[in-house]
């Protein structure tokens, strides 16, 4: 690990104070993980883009809405975004045209189960219970 790093973890774990559920972090930390931060974005692609996609808000709400520590609803949001993903690959459809084809793939428990063999192949066990999993999207 990077001696900086470290040193940066030691500094915030000795400036961090909690005061009921919220966090304060001391002006001279904030500046040092600015610092490091802006090193970390411009230097790591997966980082920056990260970054940007958390930080977008459409993205952030969706995130905040169905986002869970549910690993099946993870995995179910994760497969209809796949899902929709793929359909570009078709004839120039427009995003209604897109959402009916993910939905019946989706909704199709021969299509579901075939795309979460490719998608979680690592994973045989769980695709049972994922392919009865059906994500909180409204």
């Amino acid at each position: 690990m990077d001696k900086q790093i470290v040193k940066i973890d030691r500094e915030v774990s000795e400036d961090m104070k909690m005061d009921r559920e919220v966090t304060v972090i001391d002006e001279k930390v904030l500046k040092i993980l600015e610092e490091e931060g802006r090193k970390i974005y411009h230097s790591n692609p997966h980082y920056k883009t990260i970054a940007n996609l958390m930080e977008h808000p459409l993205f952030r709400e969706f995130f905040d809405k169905y986002a869970t520590f549910d690993l099946h609803n993870l995995k179910a949001m994760f497969m209809l975004m796949f899902i929709y993903n793929s359909t570009e690959t078709l004839n120039p459809l427009n995003q209604f045209q897109k959402i009916a084809i993910t939905k019946g793939l989706y909704d199709n428990s021969k299509s579901r189960e075939n795309i979460l063999k490719v998608l979680f192949k690592d994973e045989m066990e769980s695709i049972k219970s994922i392919g009865s999993c059906q994500p909180h999207l409204e």
